[in-house]
């Protein structure tokens, strides 16, 4: 019985042997195809508010730009389409003569469309919906919502190293919190399973 074990056991590292340079050849590092349609990035950047609401522009005046980032995963359906979801935080829009501010964190959810132009470099756009929390802080500061903003981007990525790739990408978000439009500007790096 043992010595069937030992066998078996034999056999089955041998095996696992033998094929880890067939799944070796599968993945080629310099090719920029990944061999999963799994992907995580991380995003980081400046974001810059337009049209608050006169409720708060007649009142004070605010910070426009402030720092944003992002984390997020994504599925590719197919080489030029993916979805992706992650949690984005707009920053803040501080008051500057009262004392408060707004914040803007929530889901991102988004379809992306991808343009290879060689083996490293491609293009982007995506569309999707921003499911977020609006929140005002402040002594006077008024009002908190969650809603829903439609969200709209543009980028580029290039292929560094292997399953590597940074890119970088404008997105706009309508409409968050009511009425104020977000412009951001983000530096990026994604990891290709």
């Amino acid at each position: 019985m043992l010595r069937k074990k030992t066998t078996l056991t034999t056999l089955l590292i041998a095996s696992a042997g033998l094929s880890m340079p067939v799944l070796a050849d599968q993945h080629d590092e310099s090719s920029s195809q990944p061999t999963t349609p799994w992907y995580v990035g991380a995003k980081l950047g400046g974001s810059s508010v337009v049209n608050m609401d006169a409720g708060v522009t007649d009142v004070t005046d605010i910070e426009k730009n402030s720092t944003t980032w992002s984390v997020y995963g994504g599925y590719r359906l197919f080489p030029w389409l993916s979805l992706e979801l992650g949690y984005t935080d707009l920053g803040k829009v501080e008051l500057k003569d009262v004392a408060g501010k707004f914040t803007a964190t929530g889901l991102d959810a988004a379809v992306k469309a991808t343009y290879a132009i060689n083996e490293k470099f491609d293009v982007f756009a995506r569309v999707g919906a921003y499911y977020y929390d609006w929140k005002a802080s402040g002594g006077g500061v008024c009002c908190s919502v969650k809603d829903t903003a439609a969200t709209a981007g543009v980028g580029g990525e290039y292929k560094f190293a292997g399953d590597w790739g940074a890119q970088l990408e404008y997105k706009y978000y309508n409409d968050v919190g009511g009425s104020p439009d977000f412009h951001t500007y983000n530096i990026g790096v994604n990891y290709y399973f």
